[in-house]
């Protein structure tokens, strides 16, 4: 499934998606009619202007990996629930044990849980996964980046160093 920012109308989404669609069946055409398996990655077509305009808000997806311990208590705090884009970290609570959590946000949507894609999976298969674990759980998420923040993001990085 694809994962859309809130606020982005569906209308609108569709006819985006539908124009990137037809752009890589256009591109992959010499692979399908030729008869051959192999494709290749292209680069994406840049949206007319007409699209262009109408999608909003502009940024990217980025992926975060990281593992959570148990604390003291043995409990990884977190809080999984889902929506219509997939299953998404509610809550990150602080522990007394030294992990990732810092680089997980409210939000984040679960891709993979213990290198097992959740997309295969029921809410309850998720929460299972999580309470089974052992001593440490791994995590990858992603969320979407607004384009100003990633800048801004961007800029930290390079004063930090």
């Amino acid at each position: 499934t694809m994962l859309t920012p809130t606020g982005v109308s569906k209308a609108r989404l569709h006819r985006v998606n539908e124009y990137r669609l037809m752009g890589l069946l256009l591109q992959q055409c010499a692979c399908i009619f030729e008869g051959s398996l192999d494709t290749f990655e292209v680069a994406e077509l840049p949206l007319p202007t007409t699209l262009r305009n109408e999608v909003a808000p502009t940024g990217s997806w980025k992926r975060v990996k990281g593992s959570l311990l148990r604390d003291s208590r043995g409990q990884f705090k977190i809080t999984v629930r889902e929506d219509a884009g997939g299953f998404y970290l509610d809550a990150i609570l602080p522990t007394d044990v030294s992990d990732d959590r810092e680089r997980f946000h409210q939000r984040d949507y679960l891709l993979f849980l213990q290198r097992r894609n959740v997309d295969e999976m029921t809410i309850g298969a998720v929460r299972n996964t999580i309470k089974e674990a052992g001593s440490m759980i791994e995590l990858e998420v992603r969320r979407f980046v607004q384009e100003a923040e990633a800048a801004a993001a961007a800029r930290r990085e390079v004063e930090a160093q």
